[in-house]
């Protein structure tokens, strides 16, 4: 019994140090897993076009593997995965060469809260029937129809 005890108490230094050890290599680093809210800034260096949105992103094991547009999304089919800095930043470029940048603002609950929302347009074509473009300006018309 005397010599179990002696093992035990020797182990439970080893324990604890080894606990505190892989807190301080961990501390820091935060390892995103799931979806996220983010912004994201486009530039399509071909065009020169930029824009700027309030999108979901989801993350795995501390990289960026998904970006969800209203439409559609851009995944690891379109680009390599990217790592997320501890900061919630990543850089991505997809395989057309169009740029990302990602900066996770919080979870995605609540995401879109507050988001100016796209309506179609009130304005009436030529031939007379409505417009269907989407826009979020006050007026309610889009860009041609102001």
């Amino acid at each position: 019994m005397r010599q179990f005890k002696q093992f035990c108490c020797l182990q439970y230094p080893i324990f604890i140090s080894l606990m505190i050890l892989g807190a301080l290599v961990s501390c820091g680093k935060q390892h995103y897993n799931g979806e996220y809210c983010a912004e994201v800034d486009y530039y399509n260096p071909n065009t020169g076009n930029r824009s700027n949105y309030i999108l979901f992103v989801e993350a795995k094991k501390g990289d960026l593997v998904k970006v969800k547009f209203p439409n559609g999304w851009i995944d690891t089919n379109n680009f390599e995965r990217t790592s997320i800095n501890s900061s919630g930043n990543a850089t991505l470029i997809t395989n057309k060469g169009y740029q990302y940048k990602v900066k996770i603002t919080g979870p995605a609950d609540g995401c879109l809260d507050g988001v100016k929302r796209a309506k179609t347009c009130k304005g009436y074509k030529s031939d007379g029937s409505s417009c269907e473009r989407k826009t979020d300006n006050p007026s309610g018309y889009c860009w041609q129809h102001e």
